[in-house]
């Protein structure tokens, strides 16, 4: 879950953070804030950057996860590996299809 303050990203709370952060160190859930709980400082990318770059951002850091923001730094969403896999595969297939084209074209003219 992504925490924005006027727009702005400020960090991000995810289920592990709240079972290491609150759960395992028996913390009261409804005495914890955001900020307690968020992991911040992280990298993110602009709404131009290529997939190839986002995912050597993600690698580097060891991320699963990119807040995307927008010129002055206002969020725009998330890219998540999942993201990149999907796109990466999408990519993949319009590939195959062109060159099974090709293929089939060239077959047929012999």
């Amino acid at each position: 879950m992504p925490v924005c303050e006027k727009g702005k990203f400020r960090g991000i709370i995810t289920d592990s953070s709240i079972v290491s952060k609150v759960v395992a160190s028996a913390h009261n859930p409804k005495r914890e804030h955001a900020r307690s709980v968020m992991t911040n400082g992280m990298p993110k990318v602009s709404v131009g950057c290529d997939i190839a770059e986002a995912a050597k951002i993600m690698a580097s850091h060891q991320v699963h996860y990119l807040p995307v923001v927008h010129n002055g730094g206002k969020f725009v969403g998330l890219l998540t590996l999942d993201d990149l896999v999907k796109e990466s595969l999408a990519l993949a297939s319009m590939v195959l299809a062109k060159t099974d084209k090709k293929t089939s074209s060239s077959e047929s003219k012999k």
